[in-house]
């Protein structure tokens, strides 16, 4: 418990540095770009981003999950960690190809050098997204941390170079494509000095990690799909200018949302290789702590919204203001279904996670449908809230019954919650002193 929550603790403390990181990249490219050249970028952006959640198989947890069956195979799993990334790219293209035809009338707004430009993004930020997976499923928090506030800073750094030369949402985008390949090379440089990586051995393991990360793509996809479908619909219901919008507000909630993001990256490899008991404690003790955290967290920002939004973006993004009004208590609930997922995924029963996933997507499509014609940008929010709503129930009820523990348990904050929290707390700061 003392390590878990030290992990957490540390990783959190990475996730603020990214969060500014991230909201300064945001209000960059929204100054500099205006709304109709930031929706353009975020429309790119978000073609990389899917492919990415699509054809990365959740490579991650698979390494996890493989390191927890073969333990003491660290060069074997450094080598499939390095030679996935190659196989899923050319996978995920040919992906693309095929479906080009029913992608062609969302991605209508995007001239084409840009859209050539997105998809040159995604084989690459597989790489770099497989090499700091491979650190997470090593337990090298450090280095994984260390690797995730490079990349954050590194992105950072390019897209104020590009601005700084003249440059528009084209160079925005080479920008993203160079901070990625400077981050591979450092990721790679890491690794090495780590562990020599035995490829022979890691392509024998590439079969069994890429079939259970494709059976639990199977249900990670509808989850992904239903937040990732937003964009695309306003594409192609709407313009530009909505797309940028929607997406400064929800790049506002999805900052916040990294917290509950990285808290399950740290818990699944800590419940993995432990007894139901502990592995039932140790998730209900997290959605407890990170549920409340983020309900309060989302209190302040709306309270903060018109300042934020207004004041940082500028008067042409005002309409964001009531998009981020629907979209917290949406990141609320996408925050505790997200720590709870990963204990079906340590008890293997993703099924569940399938039926969930397929679930929710379904009343957020029907939303969407319904929604877009009548209420516009807003409807594109309430729909996903929804959505995220139902998930959530779902998968609080699946863990119930699952650990055979009472919803409360896993719901209410208590005094206990505190004081692990403070004793985490204060062995970070004894850590930092010395």
């Amino acid at each position: 418990m003392a390590h878990y929550a030290r992990d957490v603790l540390r990783t959190s403390l990475t996730q603020a540095v990214m969060i500014g990181a991230g909201v300064m990249a945001g209000i960059l490219t929204a100054r500099e770009l205006g709304p109709d050249g930031r929706g353009l970028y975020s429309l790119g952006v978000s073609i990389r981003d899917t492919a990415i959640v699509f054809g990365g198989l959740e490579l991650g947890a698979a390494l996890i999950y493989t390191r927890g069956q073969k333990p003491g195979g660290d060069a074997q799993i450094v080598g499939a960690g390095l030679v996935a990334p190659f196989f899923l790219g050319v996978i995920t293209l040919l992906g693309i190809a095929l479906c080009w035809p029913l992608l062609s009338e969302p991605l209508k707004l995007l001239p084409q050098d840009l859209l050539v430009l997105s998809i040159v993004l995604i084989p690459v930020t597989l790489i770099g997204m497989a090499i700091r997976q491979v650190f997470r499923a090593l337990d090298d928090f450090d280095n994984f941390n260390r690797l995730r506030v490079f990349a954050a800073v590194a992105r950072l750094s390019a897209l104020t170079l590009a601005f700084l030369l003249g440059g528009y949402v084209r160079a925005a985008l080479i920008a993203l494509l160079v901070s990625e390949a400077i981050v591979i090379a450092i990721g790679v440089f890491m690794l090495l000095r780590r562990t020599r990586p035995d490829f022979v051995g890691g392509v024998r393991l590439l079969p069994g990690i890429l079939r259970f990360g494709l059976k639990l793509e199977s249900a990670s996809a509808l989850g992904y799909a239903s937040v990732r479908i937003s964009v695309f619909a306003i594409a192609y219901y709407l313009d530009a200018d909505a797309i940028a919008f929607y997406t400064v507000a929800d790049g506002l909630v999805q900052q916040i949302a990294g917290l509950p993001m990285i808290v399950a990256t740290v818990l699944l490899p800590k419940i993995s290789g432990v007894t139901e008991e502990s592995r039932a404690e140790l998730t209900a003790i997290t959605h407890r702590v990170i549920f409340l955290s983020l309900a309060i967290i989302a209190v302040v920002v709306w309270s903060l919204s018109q300042w934020v939004v207004v004041g940082l973006y500028g008067v042409a993004y005002a309409p964001a203001v009531a998009i981020l009004g629907v979209l917290l208590p949406a990141m609320v609930f996408q925050s505790g279904s997200r720590v709870l997922a990963p204990y079906l995924v340590a008890v293997n029963r993703i099924y569940i996670q399938v039926l969930i996933q397929a679930v929710s997507l379904a009343v957020h499509v029907t939303l969407l449908v319904l929604w877009i014609p009548t209420m516009g940008i807003l409807g594109v929010a309430w729909a996903l809230a929804a959505g995220a709503a139902v998930r959530w129930i779902l998968y609080l009820v699946a863990v119930a019954f699952s650990a055979k523990i009472s919803v409360f348990r896993i719901l209410v904050f208590n005094m206990s919650d505190a004081r692990r929290i403070s004793a985490a707390a204060q062995e970070q700061l004894r850590f930092a002193k010395s």
